[in-house]
């Protein structure tokens, strides 16, 4: 604006629907699926893969008013001149919701050219169920999602207790919102119904510019990214159930994040 003060800020709100998205190789994109089996794509049209409903930014520079022309130290001599001007400070704060993804489950159907499949949604349940609580249920090794507390003894599955939180890194989708289409049966899930983890962080940037002569220029940076160390959750996995109906035991688990925060130093010659 003025006095070596620069910002920026934008906000979007928006959302974005399709039937695929990108280029072949994405997450979400793979065109054979579309184009060799299906003729109705209606069937994959869903929120696109790059769908983010509110993204905030902002950004802003200031240079110190420190030195030589400025409001203070105008009379410091050279040598301390050089030392207290040419500071700016910086920074970007970045805001935005998670992405769209699909639940998925193992592959019954590629001799018939299906490249992925998706659950069943069980009578009731939010096909993007990463709020609240789970009703809780017992997931046995058949595939069957049963009342709490009737899961077959001997047999191997993943209790979900009543009352467990969603959105957590340990149940980030309640798994028991799926369940296992009939043999030869297409699940009724759509496409990317769940919204993945969020995204927050704040860059900070510390610069020195130090004039050696007329044509060269010293620059000292310090650059933090994520300087909070916010915990930016990783993707959740998403496959509840194997090609032969067996649930996975860690379907909704996040096991990694995102960058945690990095600090750098660098010195560069301008000239």
């Amino acid at each position: 604006m003025n006095q070596g003060l620069q910002f920026t800020a934008s906000y979007t709100y928006s959302k974005t629907i399709d039937d695929i998205s990108g280029n072949a190789g994405g997450s979400d994109s793979d065109v054979t699926e579309t184009n060799s089996f299906f003729q109705d794509k209606s069937l994959f049209r869903g929120l696109s893969a790059y769908d983010a409903r509110n993204v905030f930014s902002l950004g802003s520079t200031y240079e110190l008013p420190v030195g030589a022309g400025k409001r203070f130290g105008g009379g410091m001599g050279r040598r301390a001149n050089k030392v207290a001007a040419g500071w700016e400070i910086g920074g970007i704060l970045t805001l935005r919701n998670g992405f769209p993804g699909s639940i998925s489950i193992g592959n019954r159907l590629t001799a018939i050219g299906i490249q992925n499949e998706r659950p069943d949604l069980v009578f009731g349940a939010s096909g993007n169920p990463i709020q609240g609580q789970s009703a809780g249920c017992d997931i046995s090794n058949t595939g069957v999602i049963n009342p709490p507390g009737s899961i077959a003894p001997g047999t191997a599955g993943r209790i979900i207790a009543p009352g467990t939180a969603l959105g957590t890194a340990e149940t980030y989708f309640d798994p028991c919102a799926f369940a296992q289409p009939p043999a030869r049966t297409f699940g009724n899930l759509g496409r990317n119904t769940f919204t993945l983890p969020g995204f927050a962080s704040l860059d900070i940037n510390l610069t020195k510019n130090t004039a050696l002569t007329e044509a060269a220029n010293l620059q000292f940076r310090f650059e933090a990214f994520n300087l909070l160390n916010r915990v930016n959750l990783g993707n959740p996995i998403r496959n509840v159930f194997d090609n032969a109906g067996r649930p996975s035991a860690t379907a909704g688990r996040i096991e990694n994040s995102q960058t945690a925060r990095q600090i750098q130093l660098s010195l560069k010659l301008i000239f």
